[in-house]
């Protein structure tokens, strides 16, 4: 089994093909199967579910004013978690990095990655930062 992200370049596995990494642009989202004409300068969502190591997850993108991504947010949907429960899905979030081997702690050439909850929108999500396109360094 291939792992969800490959730690040598932050790209994520969607069905043994690497998108979504280090270097990616809005151009090249443009010519993906996901595109359905989103604004690059708001959070560009991905309208269906992708499946990730048979996980299910919504999933986020982030660009640069130079377009260039920054950062994907997965949002595990295998489980159901409630308004009430939503911090647990951040342990789910931690079991499924675990299960993958990935390690949260260290921070790789090219990014890191997060298993994230966000108190103010109450949301749970895994992180994956590319460093080099980060917009408060534009």
């Amino acid at each position: 089994m291939n792992k969800m992200v490959n730690i040598n370049d932050g790209s994520i596995n969607i069905g043994g093909n690497d998108f979504f990494g280090e270097g990616y642009s809005y151009n090249d989202f443009k010519k993906s199967i996901f595109y359905v004409k989103q604004d690059p300068k708001r959070i560009v969502n991905i309208d269906n579910p992708i499946i990730i190591n048979s996980r299910k997850y919504l999933v986020d993108l982030f660009f640069n004013n130079k377009l260039i991504l920054y950062a994907v947010f997965l949002y595990n949907i295998d489980e159901e978690f409630t308004e009430a429960t939503e911090y647990k899905l951040k342990e789910y979030h931690d079991m499924i990095l675990r299960d993958e081997h990935i390690d949260v702690n260290k921070t790789y050439s090219w990014g890191k990655i997060r298993s994230e909850y966000d108190p103010r929108s109450n949301s749970s999500f895994i992180a994956i930062y590319h460093m080099a396109a980060r917009p408060w360094d534009m």
